[in-house]
């Protein structure tokens, strides 16, 4: 009949010996059977899972241990340096949430494991959080929360995706869903681009579209610019602008220009329908096609007039 067993468990963390933080955690427990007997010289596994948020959290660590309890019963592991069986002890995020500790063991020393239960890791481990913390800052408090917000001073680019960043941020990926993405649901901007030289936003694109905005209420695209160009769009591809829509312009709009002369300036060529009225844009195929049909009107008159004319002069050789 197997015996009950009883452990008492303590983990603490070493850190006055360690000039760095270590990579585990001190576990120290004596076996005990269900009479309060010690169980010493004995073969023993453990199996320690560590829960993220709350008792039946996601397991993201997980690891195994076989020992031999010492003549008191007491047996010392670290937790860190088992058989790994899931995730990265040096990686799990101590800030992130809180953590649990799962103890199971084997009196038999095998993987029949009893578990005792799942208790909080009440104290974070502060020194191999701070282990974390640094090397995500770099070690050099790269990054400062100041109240509810967080920035960097760092002098380089900031990448997401990518380890060599080209820009003050950089982010690639090849998802399909977008890279970015900035859901406004109250009053105001989404995202506002300001800069005294040069341009705001720049867009460049191999694929589809440059710039496309799907707009329901509003403004699509509303430029304040006091230099320059309000919109400059330079395209080899498909389009260079594509609206569908209704569009408003308070300055000059050069096409093939950069420096309008009139409320519409296009130097080019320009198609469009047929216009419906006086102040709509005729095209010259328009034109031509008007010119051909009176011309072709100013020729049946002719004709009209000329057989008109020849049945008065028949009328007057009559008389």
């Amino acid at each position: 009949m197997k015996r009950f067993l009883l452990i008492i468990g303590l983990t603490i963390l070493s850190i006055s010996i360690f000039a760095q933080a270590p990579d585990y955690l001190n576990y120290q427990a004596v076996v005990r059977d269900n009479t309060g007997a010690i169980i010493g010289n004995g073969p023993v596994s453990f199996r320690f899972s560590i829960h993220e948020v709350n008792a039946g959290g996601e397991v993201i660590y997980l690891e195994t241990h076989a020992g031999t309890t010492n003549e008191f019963g007491l047996i010392n592991l670290k937790i860190g340096e088992g058989t790994v069986v899931f995730g990265t002890f040096s990686n799990i995020d101590w800030g992130n949430s809180y953590k649990f500790l799962e103890v199971e063991v084997d009196q038999d020393g095998g993987s029949n494991y009893l578990s005792l239960g799942t208790t909080q890791m009440a104290s974070v481990p502060y020194a191999l959080y701070a282990a974390v913390a640094a090397e995500t800052s770099g070690g050099d408090n790269d990054w400062t929360i100041l109240g509810n917000n967080m920035y960097s001073a760092v002098s380089g680019n900031v990448g997401i995706g990518t380890s060599t960043p080209l820009n003050r941020l950089h982010v690639t990926g090849s998802e399909s869903s977008p890279l970015l993405k900035v859901h406004k649901t109250g009053a105001g901007r989404g995202v506002q681009v300001y800069t005294t030289s040069a341009c705001a936003l720049w867009v460049e694109n191999a694929g589809n579209h440059g710039l496309r905005i799907s707009h329901a209420n509003g403004n699509g695209v509303n430029v304040t610019n006091a230099n320059g160009s309000g919109i400059y769009v330079s395209q080899a591809g498909n389009w260079a602008g594509y609206f569908n829509g209704t569009g408003y312009f308070a300055d000059e709009v050069g096409i093939g220009t950069t420096t309008p002369a009139a409320k519409l300036d296009v130097n080019g060529n320009i198609i469009s329908d047929y216009p419906v009225s006086s102040n709509h844009v005729a095209t010259k195929q328009y034109v031509d096609d008007q010119v051909t049909k009176y011309e072709q009107k100013i020729e049946e008159l002719e004709q009209i007039i000329f057989e008109l004319k020849e049945i008065l002069a028949q009328k007057a050789e009559n008389k």
